[in-house]
């Protein structure tokens, strides 16, 4: 009686499962797409609105450095038109103060010689013994004369210790040489300030940074941020590759997934960020979606899963009869296949190796002098040497399609499909050498003194020979090989072909 084929028995459970996946699918598929398509709509809203956003910011950015630079101007034409005596320090002083106290912009203006010595500032008193020479700016228009005004990075005010965005023109003296730098500063915090009358969500943020990627200025967390540097982030070099633009990501500062337009100003290496949490933007979309897809995913469920109990219903039956099936094709000792699933395979591999004109290959092997390891260590050590020597068999099986079987007492099977006798040689031998590496020991083998195995090697063509001739005559022929090898004193590989 045959086995019925498993896959053919899973037809039914299959195609009851596939049919209820269909519909469910159906379902599905129609609310995912409505959801894709609203979805999309609320994006691309949120993305115009977060772009725009961004332009104001740069623009503002814009409007504070160009007014800076603009009483820059008037400091440097003041200098290089009465020097830097002490009268017109003490009245540029004065000047000073004044552009600082009149413009919620400007947090200090300063004056430095070409040593980088204070000179003049707008603050109440002159600090003492302060040098700027390390600056960055300083050393910018030491080296750079373009008469240009020139944006630094982010730093700490050395009179207040707050962040600051300088603001810095070169002058020179009346050789035109460089005689030292002004210096216009704007705090952080009025950017951020400035950030706070935009409502962006509680999770939203507004940031300007530079051109390097360091942070100028941020609302929410300005303090904490001012300063940091994200020019190794995947978010600022996709930034830094547009003008312009909205792109979705995970902010590096605070890891919250943003949708955020971004702009670069026209006239300084400044970009201004405007981000939109994707969660909060999005919410309204969501409670859409949600009550849409209510009742879609309880149809869908109970549909589900009233499918699923019947194809259990129909594959338990099913499993405890295949549980059956595989005890009676096991072997219990080993854990190999048994006998009968030796034949079952050898009867399936025959016809096929005609149908693809391939070789099939059979190796036969017997533990050497095993009676012998029985009497002397017992039965129950014989079964484990058996199970270890079919576990060794088991790892030089290793391509999809080899069968690893129980012959019969001590005797193992090995079917190769596809395995020409120059292969089936190798495996063969590969084997002797695995189980030999194994060293159990074997004191009464009378061919080494660990147990070793003789192997039986057949490779035969079924597509070149008789009609009548089977997987029995395969049987045959390693047989006989492995009877030429034991005869041959054992723990050797002996092949022949057919």
């Amino acid at each position: 009686m045959m086995t019925p084929d498993p896959a053919r028995r899973r037809l039914l459970p299959n195609l009851l499962r596939g049919f209820v996946l269909t519909v469910c699918l159906l379902f599905a598929g129609a609310e995912y797409r409505h959801g894709l398509e609203t979805r999309q709509e609320a994006r691309a809203q949120i993305e115009l609105d977060a772009a725009n956003l961004a332009r104001s910011v740069s623009q503002h950015a814009e409007d504070s450095i160009l007014l800076a630079d603009s009483t820059l101007s008037g400091i440097v034409e003041d200098l290089q038109v009465h020097g830097t005596g002490r009268a017109n320090l003490r009245a540029l002083t004065r000047y000073l103060r004044n552009e600082a106290e009149r413009s919620t912009r400007l947090h200090g203006l300063f004056v430095y010689d070409a040593q980088g010595n204070w000179l003049a500032s707008s603050l109440e008193a002159m600090p003492e013994h302060f040098n700027n020479s390390d600056r960055a700016y300083f050393r910018h228009h030491q080296q750079v004369d373009d008469q240009r005004p020139w944006v630094g990075p982010p730093v700490r005010s050395r009179s207040d210790h707050s962040w600051i965005i300088t603001v810095t023109r070169r002058y020179e003296d009346a050789n035109g040489r460089f005689a030292g730098v002004v210096l216009a500063s704007i705090g952080a915090q009025y950017f951020a300030d400035f950030y706070k009358g935009f409502d962006v969500g509680h999770a939203g943020a507004i940031g300007l940074l530079n051109d390097a990627g360091l942070v100028c200025a941020r609302t929410p967390d300005n303090a904490s941020s001012v300063g940091r540097n994200l020019s190794n982030t995947a978010l600022f070099r996709e930034m830094a590759a547009r003008r312009s633009g909205a792109i979705t990501y995970d902010s590096p500062v605070d890891q919250v997934r943003r949708i955020s337009g971004f702009h670069h100003a026209d006239q300084f290496p400044l970009l201004a960020v405007a981000a939109l949490s994707e969660r909060e933007a999005l919410t309204a979309w969501r409670r859409s979606v949600r009550s849409h897809a209510l009742l879609t995913l309880v149809t869908i469920g109970l549909l589900a899963g009233l499918g699923e109990w019947l194809r259990g219903q129909l594959l338990a039956r099913q499993a405890v009869q295949e549980q059956f099936e595989a005890l009676a094709r096991t072997d219990g000792l080993t854990g190999l296949a048994n006998r009968r699933a030796l034949d079952e395979y050898l009867a399936e591999a025959w016809p096929r190796a005609i149908r693809e004109s391939a070789p099939l290959g059979l190796l036969l092997l017997d533990i050497d002098h095993f009676k012998d390891f029985n009497d002397t260590y017992g039965h129950q050590a014989g079964d484990a040497c058996l199970k270890r020597v079919a576990e060794a068999v088991r790892t030089c099986a290793r391509r999809h399609g080899d069968l690893v079987a129980r012959y019969g007492g001590e005797e193992l099977a090995l079917v190769l499909p596809g395995c020409d006798a120059a292969a089936l040689q190798a495996v063969g031998q590969a084997v002797c050498r695995s189980v030999q590496a194994l060293g159990i020991p074997h004191a009464e083998s009378y061919t080494a003194p660990v147990v070793t195995i003789s192997v039986g090697a057949a490779s035969t063509w079924p597509m070149r020979m008789a009609p009548e001739n089977g997987p029995a005559d395969l049987v045959n022929i390693a047989d006989m090989a492995l009877y030429d090898a034991k005869a041959g004193g054992r723990n050797r590989v002996v092949l022949r072909n057919q």
